[in-house]
C-alpha cells in the first residue's frame, strides 16, 4: 500500500502506512470535521515558508489552473425532496420532534435559496483573493510593473465570480497590471471537458453506479438516523431511506461554505458522519480520478487542458515578457490534472471500492479552490526550471529534479509531452446553439 498525504489540522501532510491508514483517517477527520466535506471541504491555507531557487534564477511565468471557490448546494431538487417527504409525513402526523425541527430548517433553507444553488458564496470569492494576494506576494517578479495577465473561465457563474474576484484582488495589489479577461464556451474543451458525450453516456450509465449503490448498501445503515425523524410507520413516506440519508449530508457538507448559521450535522452521529463521508469520497473517485471502472476516460478527457498548459508556458520561455495565464474551471479539471502530474500519488488506481478511500481522499485532492500552479524560472544564461504547486505547496514530480522541488523545463515538457501524445484523441465537443 502506498503512503498517502493527509491534512493534519494545520494542514501539514505526512505519511500513513497501510496497517494504521483507517483508523488515522478516522482519527483526522475525528479532529477536524470540515474533513468530512469531502469535495466540499473549504479551502484551508498553511503558511508556506518555500525552498528558494537555484542561485541566479528568477520567476517569470506562472501557468494557473484554479477550481472555483466555495459554493451553495447544487441540487434545488435533491433539497426539494428532501423537504417534500418529510411535509408527508408530517401531515400523517408521523415525525418526531427532531424531524419536525429538520422540516422547519429544510423550509427556512429554501426559502433563502430560490435560484441561488451552485452560486458562489462570499467565502468562495475571499478564497481567491487570497490565493491572488499570496501569488502576488509569492512571485512579484512575475507580477510587478506593467505585467500581463491573461484569465480564461467557463460560463459557469461560480468560476467566472472566482476570476474576477481573482483578478480583483490583483489589480489590487499592482494597479498597473494589463489584466485581460474572457468567459467562453471556447473554453470547454480545456475547462469543461466532461460534456464530453463519452463521458456523458459513463456518468449516466450503470457501470460505476453498481459499484457505488453495493457499497451503500453494505455500509450505509439508515435505521437509527430513519428513527430519530420518524414515528413507527413513517418509512413507507420515505422513498429510499439510504439516499435520503446521502442527500441531507450533502447539505450537511455544504452549509460551512456559506455564511448560514444552519448546521445539519447533529442529526448524524460520528460514525454515520464517516462513513458518508467514505460513500462520498467512492463516487469522486469512480468519477472523475483513476478509476477502475472509468478505464481512463476521465484523465484522457483532461489531455487538451495540459496541451494547452504546456503550450502556453513555451510560448512564454521562448518569448520574454513576464506573465501569468489564468484558468477557473472546476474539480473535474484539477483532478485529472493532479493524476496526469502524478502529484503525491493521485495517480493510483485502486479496483477495490472498500480500499478507495485508504488510497484517496477528496477533501486533500479536490477542495474547494484547489488550484494548481507552474512557476517557471530562468536565469541569465536562459535556462529555465519550473516548481509546480498543489494546493499552495511544493510537490514532487516523478523525475529527478535539479534542486529540490526544481525541474529542468525541457525534461518537464518533454516528459509530459509524451504522456499525452500516448493518450487517444475524444472527438470534438458538439457546437452548442446560443440564440433565444
Amino acid at each position: 500500500m502506498k503512503k498517502l498525504l493527509l491534512f493534519l489540522c494545520v494542514c501539514l501532510p505526512f505519511g500513513l502506512h497501510a496497517a494504521t491508514q483507517a483508523d488515522s483517517i478516522r482519527e483526522l477527520l475525528r479532529r477536524n470535521p470540515l474533513l468530512r466535506g469531502g469535495s466540499s471541504t473549504p479551502y484551508i491555507y498553511t503558511p508556506q515558508r518555500y525552498t528558494p531557487a537555484p542561485e541566479g534564477f528568477a520567476p517569470f511565468r506562472i501557468e494557473h489552473l484554479g477550481r472555483h471557490g466555495s459554493r451553495h448546494h447544487v441540487a434545488p431538487h435533491q433539497i426539494q425532496a428532501l423537504h417534500d417527504q418529510l411535509a408527508a409525513a408530517d401531515s400523517a402526523r408521523l415525525l418526531t420532534a427532531k424531524g419536525r425541527r429538520l422540516l422547519g430548517e429544510l423550509k427556512a433553507y429554501l426559502s433563502q435559496m430560490y435560484r441561488r444553488y451552485g452560486d458562489l458564496t462570499p467565502l468562495g470569492s475571499r478564497q481567491h483573493r487570497e490565493i491572488a494576494r499570496r501569488m502576488y506576494e509569492n512571485f512579484p517578479e512575475v507580477l510587478a510593473g506593467e505585467g500581463s495577465v491573461e484569465a480564461i473561465s467557463t460560463l459557469i457563474p461560480r468560476s467566472a465570480a472566482s476570476m474576477s474576484a481573482f483578478v480583483g484582488q490583483l489589480k489590487e495589489c499592482n494597479p498597473r497590471l494589463s489584466i485581460r479577461t474572457e468567459i467562453s464556451r471556447a473554453f470547454d474543451p480545456q475547462l469543461r471537458f466532461n460534456l464530453d458525450p463519452t463521458y456523458r453516456s459513463f456518468l449516466y450509465g450503470p457501470v460505476w453506479r453498481a459499484q457505488y449503490d453495493a457499497h451503500a448498501e453494505k455500509h450505509i445503515d439508515p435505521t437509527r438516523f430513519m428513527a430519530s425523524l420518524l414515528k413507527k410507520g413513517g418509512d413507507a413516506k420515505i422513498a429510499d431511506p439510504r439516499q435520503f440519508m446521502i442527500g441531507l449530508y450533502s447539505l450537511a457538507v455544504s452549509l460551512p461554505n456559506t455564511d448560514f448559521e444552519w448546521s445539519f450535522y447533529d442529526y448524524f452521529t460520528e460514525e454515520e458522519q464517516f462513513t458518508l463521508w467514505r460513500q462520498g469520497n467512492l463516487r469522486e473517485y469512480l468519477l472523475k480520478m483513476n478509476s477502475a471502472v472509468g478505464d481512463d476516460l476521465p484523465v484522457i478527457m483532461a489531455k487538451p487542458l495540459v496541451r494547452q498548459m504546456l503550450d502556453s508556458a513555451q510560448a512564454a520561455v521562448d518569448g520574454d515578457a513576464a506573465g501569468a495565464f489564468l484558468r477557473f474551471g472546476h474539480g473535474e479539471d484539477t483532478m485529472p490534472l493532479s493524476i496526469i502530474l502524478e502529484i503525491e500519488g493521485k495517480q493510483v488506481r485502486e479496483p477495490d471500492p472498500d480500499k478507495i478511500y485508504l488510497a484517496w481522499q477528496d477533501f486533500d485532492g479536490n477542495p474547494m479552490a484547489g488550484n494548481i500552479q507552474w512557476i517557471l524560472y530562468r536565469n541569465a544564461a536562459g535556462r529555465v526550471l519550473v516548481k509546480v504547486l498543489f494546493n499552495e505547496r511544493e510537490v514532487a514530480l516523478p523525475f529527478t529534479s535539479v534542486s529540490g522541488p526544481y525541474y529542468d523545463w525541457q525534461e518537464f515538457e518533454r516528459y509530459y509531452r509524451a504522456k499525452i501524445d500516448r493518450m487517444p484523441d475524444l472527438p470534438p465537443l458538439p457546437e452548442v446553439e446560443t440564440g433565444y
